[in-house]
């Protein structure tokens, strides 16, 4: 998986774990912060 600055990723087996890490912005979705989201998602369904 990628590393991303504004998102956590974990995988354990057959689980993906995508948690918001923006705390100073109260995880406020700004276009940066969707689109590594979107590819978070994207990447975890294809696996």
């Amino acid at each position: 998986m990628t590393d991303y600055e504004h998102i956590l990723v974990k995988t354990d087996a057959d689980t993906v774990r995508i948690t918001m890490d923006r705390p100073a912005r109260r995880n406020s979705l700004s276009e940066p912060h969707l689109a590594e989201l979107l590819n978070a998602f994207t990447e975890a369904g294809a696996t």
